[in-house]
């Protein structure tokens, strides 16, 4: 194996970087406005980016976590054909990228199987294992008077997440949907940027689709049961104001005693697209996007309210991004004989906690808003399991979760959080247009 040259470990790049995650539906928009650029011409169609952790007992650190950036022509994007790129061992440039913080190249590296099988790149003495392996495909555009790679345009059409398991094995997280970067030297680079591609010049939440993924999975191995039998168990609270950090630190303060089941920075970020939907059969029926375009059905059938928790029966994908349908909006409506009323986008951060009794819960902090710009905040609090090897009731479980959900209301107070039993679904269908998508199913 390979070590690093030292001498490169202070090669550090400023550079100012603005993102913007895309569903797959806002491609065509986006190229039309970049073929007006010149392409930047790259020998290779995709980037691939190892993220490598150190090795050892330590919890997971995104701050600790190196990437070994290297290029390739894939003729596919799938399990078998990264399976193969990895047989031989993989060099590329080793890098470290935080938030914030300018680029870090740290040398030329080799990723190969160690003793065990397990793939490792080693930093000096410092043993390092594949944790991830992002594959994205990308086109280049000059946006300047002349081609400057500092000061560039990058494109990611598809972009698919794999975790790396023992023995080097790899597992399909999912379709990670498109992305557009600004690349540029200084605040005007990006602001001219941002002009022709009409993204703001500001950056807003970040979405990280990558550590979504990665969180996701780390999750189901804190919990020692999950919602498995159990109807969906929940408490909704209407937010009249700003759904911002100092509001988030808020609720998790009012939380107390909670205990985080991430690592830092413990939430995950998402953005998904709803499309609600009339039904001639019972329930609530919507069709969940996720940016890549993939589809699932979520089904809610017989709601019961206890004392402002509500407990429904629900069929719904947790894996949409990873095996969602990958048929258009108009043909999956159609095979499941729905209709479409209203559609709506959703920004949430998500945060799991455990309480003292062993339950564990999703604070949601849900931002949503539709074509015609009419937005809902809500907090909802949903039940995703246990710490215990005891399954609870679900009698139990509403009792702990009135009892949280009373606890940060009292906290909170009244004027910040308006208990509430209506539904996204309820509130986006019935402000469609009259008489849409209720004339029967297709």
């Amino acid at each position: 194996m390979l070590s690093l040259d030292q001498e490169k470990l202070s090669d550090i790049r400023p550079r100012i970087e603005r993102r913007q995650d895309l569903f797959v539906k806002d491609i065509p928009r986006i190229q039309t406005l970049l073929n007006n650029l010149p392409r930047i011409p790259r020998p290779y169609s995709h980037t691939i980016t190892v993220f490598l952790r150190p090795d050892g007992p330590e919890e997971w650190n995104h701050e600790a976590v190196l990437r070994l950036r290297l290029y390739a022509n894939l003729p596919s994007v799938n399990h078998e054909t990264l399976s193969n790129l990895l047989q031989g061992g993989l060099n590329g440039t080793l890098q470290q990228k935080l938030p914030d913080l300018p680029l870090m190249v740290i040398g030329k590296a080799r990723l190969q199987p160690n003793a065990c099988g397990k793939l490792q790149c080693l930093v000096g003495a410092q043993p390092y294992l594949a944790h991830s392996i992002r594959v994205a495909k990308r086109l280049h555009y000059a946006y300047g008077d002349e081609i400057d790679e500092s000061r560039r345009l990058t494109l990611d059409l598809e972009r698919a997440l794999f975790s790396v398991r023992p023995q080097g094995r790899l597992q399909f997280l999912g379709d990670m949907g498109p992305r557009l970067e600004i690349k540029g030297n200084t605040p005007q680079d990006i602001e001219s940027a941002a002009l022709v591609t009409g993204l703001p010049a500001q950056s807003s939440q970040p979405i990280w689709r990558g550590l979504e993924l990665v969180f996701q999975e780390l999750l189901k191995y804190q919990l020692v049961h999950d919602t498995e039998g159990y109807p969906e168990i929940e408490r909704k609270f209407e937010v009249p104001g700003a759904i911002d950090q100092p509001f988030i630190d808020a609720v998790l303060a009012a939380a107390q005693p909670c205990h985080l089941l991430l690592p830092f920075p413990h939430y995950i970020n998402r953005v998904r697209r709803y499309h609600t939907c009339w039904s001639e059969t019972e329930g609530e029926h919507t069709v969940v996007e996720v940016p890549s375009g993939r589809l699932s059905l979520k089904i809610k059938r017989q709601a019961r309210s206890f004392d402002g928790v509500l407990v429904r029966n629900t069929v719904a994908s947790f894996t949409t991004a990873r095996d969602g349908a990958t048929e258009t909006l108009d043909t999956f409506l159609a095979r499941h004989r729905l209709n479409r009323l209203n559609s709506f986008e959703k920004r949430q951060t998500k945060i799991p906690i455990s309480v003292p009794s062993g339950n564990a819960y999703i604070l949601s902090f849900d931002k949503c808003r539709d074509a015609e710009g009419l937005s809902l905040h809500q907090l909802e609090l949903e039940y995703i399991g246990g710490l215990n090897d005891d399954l609870p009731s679900v009698e139990s479980v509403v009792h702990d979760l009135q009892k949280l959900s009373n606890t940060i209301l009292e906290k909170m107070g009244g004027d910040r959080l308006l208990p509430t039993q209506r539904t996204k679904h309820q509130f986006y269908s019935d402000r469609a247009a009259p008489g849409a998508g209720r004339q029967g199913p297709r």
